[in-house]
């Protein structure tokens, strides 16, 4: 799972994904990078994540988005 831009690369990215305790499993500030559903070297278990996005671009106030994504296998 990784984040998209039909706008360019943002001057600033971050992106975090949690478990459905609340638990960051996962964090980046490299917007190609994406989370291979590991955590610590281990395959999280087959389910429902919360990720969250935080990035802005060159001058532009920072943008924030969150949702599910559902991991798979």
């Amino acid at each position: 799972f990784r984040a998209t831009s039909e706008g360019g690369i943002p001057e600033n990215f971050k992106l975090f994904i949690y478990d459905r305790w609340g638990n960051k499993v996962y964090e980046t500030n490299d917007m190609i990078a994406g989370w291979d559903g590991t955590y610590k070297g281990f395959d999280c278990e087959l389910g429902v994540y919360v990720f969250s996005i935080e990035y802005n671009f060159a001058g532009k106030q920072t943008k924030y988005l969150s949702d599910n994504v559902t991991l798979v296998r």
